[in-house]
């Protein structure tokens, strides 16, 4: 800001802007531009006159967050930004350094964030630069994808322009959810949409998902336990587990998960957390098949199949649904259960069966280039089977190109 902004807000505020604040708006022009915020008004470091004045002036109002907690907060502090629930960032009139946070969910006296302004900025610009380099990583990996989706919605539109009438059901071109299932990015309304099904899911293709959820959590291999059983829930989707091994298995980590739950106060927070919810993760992959087949009730200490997803979110980020690539990998193990796609027997040929075969056994995903070229010189022209094979990123074991080729 120039120096007829920062006058603006001492003038419209009645206050004397800290020193600290005025250099760094003087000084630091060019720094602060990197802070390129998509909504100027709820950033966490205002940058125009603008959106420094309005918040200053609404939160003096004694039905505001901030004038409840803090009454007369704006005679020893000026809001200079907002953590975007209802919470502000300021700085102290009486020049003392550092920046606090306050507002109604602060308690009863503000929390200091930073023990200086600059330190504030440099800390507020690196983590707008990682969400960035975050959100950067994330549309690159869609572009990835993109050539699947319009392959799918393709199909959906072509046959659903077909139809003298739309059925109805969930299944099939008629249904709306044949394109949301490919274009969601939520897991959460993904799974609602499944317990509609005529069809349930098998356990087999949500212990893939599972299993390769699980195979995200940083340090989980390294836990020899959750390792156990990771091998031997992958073994059951082979069909090479055996009951008695299946529920040793269970009840270890059953008592495993009691035994942290029982001691959690010696515990690091962070630590503990992610203890517990790595070894919740790969417990609820111990779902009985039978009783999850039947609908059997499923009890809170249970295993459970349809939920490991939270788990793994808890593990990795803290909150259920924190697995960013969670409905990419469902739709990698499913494909699209509202739309299917049919495997043609003469597309089996010995080249595409072999391939497959290898892909499956050894994990071998450079192999799809080889796969996608088997299958074009067997017949198969089905733009969804083929931009599959031509994506090089999150494949993983149940891959449902690879299981339907291997079912015939």
């Amino acid at each position: 800001m120039t120096e007829d902004n920062l006058l603006l807000i001492e003038f419209r505020l009645k206050i004397r802007l800290p020193e600290s604040y005025r250099a760094l708006h003087q000084d630091s022009a060019d720094h602060l531009r990197k802070l390129d915020w998509s909504d100027a008004a709820i950033n966490p470091l205002y940058l125009t006159a603008e959106n420094v004045i309005a918040p200053n002036i609404e939160e003096r109002h004694p039905e505001m967050g901030i004038a409840c907690a803090f009454p007369n907060w704006w005679e020893k502090f000026v809001l200079i930004g907002t953590n975007g629930g209802g919470d502000y960032y300021s700085l102290r009139l009486d020049n003392i350094e550092g920046v606090w946070l306050i507002g109604s969910d602060c308690g009863e006296t503000p929390t200091r964030v930073a023990d200086t302004l600059q330190q504030y900025v440099d800390q507020t610009i690196a983590e707008h630069e990682a969400a960035k380099a975050l959100e950067a990583e994330r549309v690159r990996r869609r572009a990835l994808f993109q050539k699947e989706i319009e392959a799918h919605l393709a199909v959906v539109a072509r046959d659903r322009g077909s139809l003298k009438v739309v059925p109805p059901e969930w299944a099939g071109a008629g249904s709306p959810l044949a394109a949301e299932w490919i274009t969601c990015d939520a897991i959460y309304p993904m799974f609602g949409w499944l317990k509609g099904l005529d069809t349930k899911v098998s356990p087999r293709k949500l212990r893939l998902y599972g299993l390769a959820l699980c195979g995200m959590i940083p340090g989980v291999e390294d836990d020899s336990e959750c390792a156990a059983g990771i091998a031997l829930a992958k073994a059951m989707t082979l069909g090479a587990a055996k009951k008695p091994q299946i529920l040793r298995m269970r009840s270890r980590l059953r008592n495993r998960i009691d035994r942290l739950m029982e001691s959690y106060r010696s515990f690091d927070q962070e630590t503990y957390g992610k203890i517990l919810w790595r070894t919740k993760a790969v417990y609820w992959l111990f779902q009985d098949d039978h009783e999850y087949s039947s609908d059997a009730p499923v009890y809170p200490n249970d295993p459970n199949l349809a939920r490991v997803y939270e788990a793994v979110g808890y593990a990795i980020a803290g909150y259920p649904y924190g697995v960013e690539q969670a409905p990419d990998l469902l739709r990698e193990v499913l494909g699209n259960p509202f739309h299917p796609v049919s495997i043609l027997s003469r597309w089996r040929t010995p080249e595409v069966v072999k391939t497959a075969q290898a892909i499956f056994r050894g994990e071998r995903f450079d192999l799809l280039p080889e796969l996608e070229l088997a299958l074009v010189s067997a017949g198969c022209t089905d733009d969804r089977i083929l931009t599959h094979c031509q994506r090089s990123n999150d494949h993983v074991r149940g891959c449902w190109v690879v299981d339907m080729l291997l079912e015939g």
